[in-house]
């Protein structure tokens, strides 16, 4: 699901010469953030606008990869336009905490 309101921005490969594991990134232009949701076979066009909590995917195995050593996850990175990481912890308390 779309972490944040705003539109697919980006689709990519989570690792390079590894077309198995994807990315989808959604920008927000109005709160200048970015969020990349890696792990999930995407089922959302570039482009395309998202709400927070909308579908964009479904999650990957990361067996083929990593066997036996992770757990399934889905991986959420946050940005601001710098290029700079955002704490999703922080963010999170800022809003429901």
């Amino acid at each position: 699901m779309s972490s944040i309101s705003g539109f697919v921005s980006k689709i990519g490969y989570a690792y390079d010469g590894d077309t198995g594991l994807r990315y989808v990134e959604i920008e927000n232009p109005a709160l200048k953030i970015s969020a990349r949701v890696f792990y999930v076979s995407p089922q959302v066009q570039v482009g395309q606008v998202v709400r927070l909590g909308t579908p964009i995917g479904v999650a990957q195995t990361l067996q083929t990869r990593y066997p036996g050593g992770i757990v399934d996850h889905v991986h959420l990175e946050l940005g601001d336009r710098a290029g700079h990481k955002l704490d999703a912890s922080t963010l999170i308390q800022q809003r429901f905490g």
